[in-house]
């Protein structure tokens, strides 16, 4: 057997091999197939009509369109019951579940409100003034009021994606200031050009007269524009093949209203370098100490610190009130209907303070002009 098999070659095998191919014969017409057809439904019924049908349709033209009518009725009830009778419909009460709350707290709560009404036409509350309860929170939609934007588009900054996506996310949401100021403290490539786009896009919004200091970043898109590649060359006479990027960027500023600048400071989030900026006119008028004191919340990181704090305290304390009274209320809410008042309180001072100022600015051009008149003696 050992020789047998020594006796056979690579060769003899690759030519085995072929021989075996070529001597099979594939007769394809042998091969087996289905040719069964199978036929699905029923065969259409001519439909026989009785003496009875052709007497209606001689007496009633339009019976067959009512008749078509009522079926197509008969059809819709029947899906209509179908779905009233589905255990996801919610208008079933036989899909209802009863519930029973055995929370003591929402119990004494229900019980409070049917004893005592919240309704300002009861005497009691009306003339207590200080009772909580003789001004509710009511939560009304507002439609949100339309921004008020500037965007700037910037081409062949040659930087990758890569690079620009670390400032890009280190600005959204922030005062312009406050952005250039990030921007400066970053020792990249990557900044300095969005600092560019950044300073381009205020420049736009100062030739459309809007606050630079209302200003705040609202979006930032940052795309790959194109790729070329470039030959660098190295030591010892050897070169390389780098690709090399080119982006643009897209930035939008928003000039956000005051009450929204006021609602920042009332929480203790005024921007840091607005802050700055504050601080410095204020010592260039030499402000007296009461002034000093009246915007420390405002002027030190410390003073932003202990705001932020009050507040917290005065939204827990408002809470514990009306939780004495049996009406739970969220945190959010109450901050939220707190900082609606304050910051209308801080516009309507603002106004006022502002028309104070133009009336003094009218007050001394009148003076210059009588004065004027009497030296000129032009009447």
């Amino acid at each position: 057997m050992f020789n047998s098999l020594n006796t056979i070659t690579k060769s003899f095998l690759q030519q085995a091999n072929k021989n075996l191919i070529f001597s099979q014969k594939f007769n394809f017409a042998r091969m087996p197939t289905t040719q069964k057809t199978i036929l699905t439904g029923k065969p259409a019924e001519q439909p026989t009509f009785s003496r009875e049908y052709y007497q209606l349709i001689s007496e009633n033209p339009n019976y067959i369109q009512e008749a078509k009518q009522r079926e197509r009725s008969l059809q819709k009830q029947l899906i209509e019951k179908e779905l009233y009778q589905l255990k996801q419909n919610d208008q079933n009460p036989q899909n209802f579940i009863p519930v029973q709350l055995n929370n003591q707290f929402v119990s004494n709560s229900a019980k409070i409100r049917s004893k005592r009404s919240f309704n300002l036409q009861n005497s009691e509350l009306a003339e207590n003034k200080n009772d909580l309860s003789a001004h509710p929170f009511v939560i009304i939609h507002k439609p949100k009021e339309p921004k008020v934007t500037v965007t700037g588009l910037r081409k062949n900054i040659p930087s990758t994606l890569k690079k620009l996506r670390y400032p890009m996310k280190n600005i959204l949401k922030r005062q312009v200031f406050d952005a250039l100021t990030i921007l400066d403290n970053m020792p990249t490539k990557a900044a300095k050009y969005m600092a560019q786009v950044l300073k381009q896009v205020i420049r736009h919004a100062k030739q459309k007269d809007m606050d630079i200091n209302r200003l705040y970043v609202n979006g930032v898109v940052i795309g790959k524009q194109r790729r070329f590649k470039l030959l660098y060359y190295k030591a010892k006479m050897q070169m390389g093949v780098v690709n090399k990027d080119i982006c643009q960027v897209k930035l939008t500023l928003e000039e956000r209203p005051y009450k929204d600048m006021y609602k920042e400071i009332i929480q203790g989030k005024t921007p840091p370098t607005l802050a700055y900026i504050l601080r410095e006119q204020l010592k260039n008028q030499q402000a007296d100490y009461q002034t000093l004191r009246k915007w420390s919340h405002v002027l030190t990181a410390k003073g932003r610190q202990q705001k932020r704090l009050m507040f917290k305290r005065k939204i827990i304390q408002k809470q514990q009130q009306y939780q004495r009274l049996g009406v739970t209320i969220e945190k959010k809410v109450i901050a939220q209907k707190l900082l609606e008042v304050e910051a209308e309180e801080w516009a309507q001072q603002y106004e006022q303070k502002r028309l104070e100022l133009d009336q003094q600015s009218i007050n001394k051009r009148t003076a210059i002009y009588k004065k004027n008149e009497e030296i000129t003696g032009f009447n």
